[in-house]
């Protein structure tokens, strides 16, 4: 990875502890983030040789890593030339190559998984060099964000791969679309969640005012502005709830501000698990209108509880939702849609809102609980 999982990483911190408690031994490339509390003990951080900005610097620094990582994995690196040679590579950019991939080259591995698809790029043959197998996930952003400012970014990646795992189907036809072979093994695992910790909190009752609340970053990809939109178009009291930080912070309180119902909205900020779970049991309708998502455990987690979710189409979220069972699906960027959806579902009978938080319950601890997440990443790997 680029950096170890942060809070919002869920779906990666949840298959580390899980792999490590069913008896496997990880290792992690990455640079070390903030907070490593959660990181289990026996998970080490291999931190990749970073590069300086003082080009006589970064000479004199490739020079050392180079000789020292022949010298420390000396068959692995001549086997790392020899792949590089046959894609084609210069003598520059294989020395660039050995520099960049000296963290991982010295290493004897089963497999090597690259948690992003971008983060495969300039290490494409440092699985076979060290004899392991490689893998690379497919998520939101790597597939359908950086490979319009990249094009055939992924060219190189997708010829080494031995197998590909993606958290929708979705994100998989636009891996198809960007190369990827079909023959290449494909498993599809979705993001999954503690299901007892965000268990249902039984009989479904609207509050007055209706309580509704949103989980992410604060950025564009969320579609939070539409959120927003739509809420201004109801005429119904309501209290608005955008738990997260980010960058957009700034512009969507001016958005609420802009629209008249900053007085209904409160920005809560980054949250703990715990506090994410209260702050869901007391709402009564989740909103994800995002314009990418990948998956979104978020939304996993407001159906274990049991809440109304309504989510735009984005990518994975209609294979998240079951539109008309376990919530609602509604075309991204149309907060008019998204509106009429919040007043139908607030016109709903009683019974009707009850059967369907109710199933989305269910369906969350049958289809995504984490322990059956991590069986399926054990049989990835085996």
């Amino acid at each position: 990875m680029s950096n170890t999982p942060g809070y919002s990483e869920t779906f990666f911190v949840s298959k580390i502890k899980g792999l490590v408690e069913a008896g496997n031994e990880l290792l992690l490339f990455a640079s070390k983030g903030k907070d490593l509390s959660w990181l289990p003990k026996s998970v080490k951080v291999v931190v990749p040789y970073q590069v300086s900005t003082n080009k006589a610097l970064q000479v004199v620094k490739t020079v050392c890593v180079v000789a020292l990582t022949m010298l420390r994995a000396p068959k692995t690196t001549r086997r790392f030339i020899a792949l590089e040679k046959a894609d084609g590579s210069s003598m520059g950019a294989i020395i660039r190559g050995i520099y960049i991939n000296a963290h991982i080259l010295p290493y004897r591995l089963d497999w090597l998984h690259f948690g992003f698809a971008a983060v495969g790029i300039d290490h494409e043959n440092a699985a076979k060099a060290i004899g392991a197998k490689a893998a690379v996930s497919f998520r939101g952003y790597d597939i359908s964000n950086y490979p319009l400012k990249h094009p055939g970014c992924y060219k190189k990646l997708f010829s080494k791969l031995d197998k590909a795992h993606s958290i929708s189907d979705s994100l998989y036809k636009k891996a198809l679309a960007l190369g990827l072979s079909s023959e290449i093994p494909y498993h599809k695992i979705t993001p999954a969640i503690d299901s007892q910790k965000f268990c249902g909190k039984g009989q479904y009752r609207m509050k007055q005012p209706v309580r509704i609340v949103s989980v992410g970053r604060l950025t564009w990809q969320k579609g939070f502005e539409y959120a927003l939109q739509a809420l201004s178009l109801l005429e119904v009291d309501f209290q608005y709830t955008i738990i997260g930080d980010g960058t957009d912070w700034e512009r969507l309180k001016f958005a609420a501000y802009q629209l008249g119902i900053l007085d209904k909205v409160n920005f809560a900020g980054k949250q703990s698990h715990d506090k994410i779970a209260a702050y869901l049991r007391e709402s009564d309708i989740y909103l994800q209108p995002s314009v990418q998502e990948g998956f979104c455990n978020a939304v996993l987690e407001a159906q274990a509880i049991g809440l109304i979710s309504i989510v735009s189409d984005a990518e994975g979220l209609p294979e998240n939702v079951e539109d008309g069972k376990s919530g609602f699906v509604v075309p991204r960027r149309n907060p008019e849609a998204l509106a009429e959806k919040i007043k139908q579902v607030l016109s709903m009978p009683q019974e009707k809102l009850q059967a369907i938080s109710d199933y989305a319950v269910e369906r969350v601890r049958k289809q995504f609980d984490i322990k059956d997440q991590i069986k399926q990443f054990i049989n990835f790997y085996t």
